[in-house]
């Protein structure tokens, strides 16, 4: 059972603050609705206009014309408009895969209700939701905008559940009491910062969350504490205001490691950047026996010897067979498997030999 926050009789009461009550009962745990209810549209509505419209389309012969002629232009926003809450929840369902709710609201989700369009680099990097967006793309801060009514307030929030220790969450930018839509009257919370993917931490989510406000919220001791910290929740943040906010429209982008995080470091916080590594465990070998058993005679050997040596070994014989002005002259067979071997040679060398004029294993870099 979904039940939207909103709404004016919750059913239970459950709202989040109380999930974590919720949670230790498995009995009646379930994720908690706390955005705007989805309008409802009968199937048999919707199938009924869907053949009406294919019927219209399949008479109108001037779409015929334009579809052979590759000239059709379909207007994308209308297409989104007669779609209904189909957008919202294709959103959701991405967001989830992205584990965007478990990560920011723990056992709470929204439909993205409100389409909100961001966009970097004078509007010519998009935001949807996952796509790359390189640290060098968004410097400055986007260029956002939704639709709204004159008299609504809105709270924009940019953040990242990625990067940083003890399940934080660290805060890039705050724009509240947004009336009717224009991010730039809003109240400024912190200022923007870029994204800062560190070195070695692969592809890191940056999450913008709008948010509808019934009032104006003051958000006077929250600036004045992101003015010492970075840090931040989510969760947190709206379980305190979940009286006056509704989450309702989500954007989100990927990015990783590029120079102008390492700039932002040198240049803004005078320091080196955080540079993480990953340190691979020695290989572990069973100890030597002295007969092995089903096991090739060289490659046994190998595995105890060191790795650079053995490369060492198999350049100096390669280039032994290398001449600077004939190149390689190694003997080369039309059909390698023909060619017989040494009645004397054992069989771990003879499957050397073999692996050698295949250019197999250890010699398929050699060419």
């Amino acid at each position: 059972m979904i039940v939207a926050l909103r709404q004016s009789t919750p059913i239970n009461g459950i709202n989040i603050t109380s999930i974590a009550l919720v949670t230790e009962d498995p009995q009646v745990h379930y994720k908690v609705d706390i955005g705007f209810a989805l309008k409802k549209v009968s199937r048999k509505e919707t199938v009924s206009s869907h053949v009406k419209l294919l019927k219209e389309n399949h008479c109108n012969k001037e779409l015929e014309l334009l579809s052979r002629e590759q000239k059709l232009l379909i207007p994308l926003d209308k297409l989104e408009e007669d779609a209904g809450p189909l957008p919202a929840i294709q959103a959701k369902a991405v967001a989830e895969h992205y584990a965007i709710y478990q990560h920011l609201f723990v056992d709470a989700f929204f439909h993205p209700v409100v389409d909100v369009q961001i966009r970097y680099s004078n509007e010519t990097v998009p935001v949807y939701r996952g796509n790359v967006v390189k640290p060098s793309e968004a410097i400055k801060a986007p260029e956002v905008s939704f639709k709204s009514r004159p008299d609504d307030l809105w709270t924009l929030v940019m953040t990242t559940p990625d990067g940083t220790a003890n399940q934080v969450e660290r805060i890039h930018w705050i724009v509240g009491n947004i009336e009717g839509g224009d991010v730039a009257k809003g109240e400024e919370l912190c200022h923007y910062i870029q994204p800062l993917p560190f070195q070695g931490l692969g592809y890191l989510r940056y999450i913008f969350v709008l948010y509808k406000q019934e009032s104006r919220v003051d958000y006077s001791e929250l600036a004045k504490k992101l003015e010492s910290t970075r840090f931040f929740s989510t969760r947190d943040f709206y379980a305190k205001r979940q009286d006056v906010l509704t989450p309702a429209g989500l954007a989100f982008f990927t990015s990783d490691w590029d120079e102008t995080v390492r700039d932002y470091y040198h240049n803004v916080l005078k320091e080196e950047p955080p540079i993480f590594e990953y340190d691979f465990p020695e290989h572990y070998y069973k100890p030597q026996t002295w007969f092995p058993l089903r096991e090739a005679f060289n490659l046994y050997l190998d595995r105890y010897r060191d790795q650079k040596e053995i490369a060492k070994e198999m350049l100096v014989k390669k280039l032994k067979m290398t001449d600077p002005f004939k190149g390689d002259l190694r003997p080369k067979y039309p059909f390698p498997n023909a060619v017989p071997f040494d009645k004397d040679s054992p069989s771990w060398l003879n499957t050397e030999i073999k692996k050698e004029r295949l250019k197999l294993a250890r010699h398929a870099d050699d060419n």
